[in-house]
Formats: C-alpha cells, structure tokens, sequence
C-alpha cells in the first residue's frame, strides 16, 4: 500500500510539475512581438516608488513608454542601462513620459534596482501585477507599450528591442 501511494504522489507530483506550462508553449513563451498594435487603449494605475499613484490615462500631451521589467531579467537590466546612457548624453525627453513597472517586485527590490540602475524615471510596483498580465499575456520581459501622442492605440514590443525602435514607434523626441 505504501508503494502504491508513493507512486501516487510521484505521479502526481510530476504532473502538476509539467502542467505548469502548459497555459504558454515554449515557442509563445519565448515569442518577439515588435509593434503589434492592441485593440486596449493604455489604461491603469500602479503605485510609483516615490509615493503616489501613476495614471496611464493622464498622457499630458506626451506620448508614453512602459516598460514591464523584472528584477532578474537581464535584457530588462540592459535596456535599463541602454535608456540611462541615452538620457545621460541627451537628457529626459519633454515630450515622452517613460516608465518602467517591475513585475513581481516588493517596493524595496524596486529602490534597489533603481539604484542600482541609477534609474531617473518614475519606476513603480503592481501589487498582483494586474497591468502586466492584462497586456502582456505572453508573461515575458521586456514588453514594452508606446503609446504614440498620435494614436489611440499603443504598440507592443515583447523581447530585446532597443531605444530606436522605441523612438520609431512614440514619435520624435525633444529634449
């Protein structure tokens, strides 16, 4: 009887283990969407580490980047760093509000990684990270939402992208 449970819970084991991806393929896991335009205008809200709450539907009259990143993604630490360089030679764009939500982040993970980053743009933290798997299904980082000034629609990009291809999509920038 004892090794018939143990083969029980074996089994059971190994089937909640491989279940666990099968919401995503590998290959949608893994996949690069660049620019696909959603049908969802860029709405929500989301807590900035500063204090506060962040309103995706206040553009200003400015167009916007999001940025969905993790803490241990390393594509997310290099375009980070890619946007940090950017800014540093040319400045904050005037005309672009740029943020960057840590997916699964506590608040202090996120003053680290901003420090660590020597990030100047508001960063912020989801509790249940809502926002992330309402636009980016795919449960990957980097995704990336620009929503254009132009357009009532934001584009996506999911994967390494780079701050190019995110000044093709928002429009030019004026620093």
């Amino acid at each position: 009887m004892a090794i018939l449970k143990s083969a029980f819970i074996l089994v059971a084991i190994f089937v909640t283990i491989s279940s666990c991806g099968l919401a995503l393929s590998e290959k949608e896991k893994n996949k690069k969407i660049d620019g696909e335009i959603l049908q969802t205008p860029l709405t929500g809200t989301f807590q900035n580490i500063d204090g506060g709450e962040i309103d995706l539907s206040s553009t200003d009259g400015k167009s916007q980047i999001l940025i969905f990143a993790s803490e241990t993604c390393a594509v997310c630490r290099h375009e980070a760093q890619n946007l940090v360089s950017h800014i540093a030679a040319l400045g904050t764009p005037t005309n672009i509000k740029i943020y960057t939500l840590l997916v699964g982040s506590y608040l202090e993970d996120a003053l680290d990684w901003r420090e660590d980053l020597a990030v100047t743009w508001p960063v912020g933290v989801e509790l249940g990270d809502t926002l992330f798997r309402k636009y980016c299904p795919e449960a990957q980082t980097p995704c990336v939402l620009i929503k254009n000034i132009n357009s009532s629609q934001p584009a996506k990009i999911v994967g390494e992208s780079s701050i190019e291809r995110w000044m093709s999509l928002s429009g030019e920038w004026s620093y």
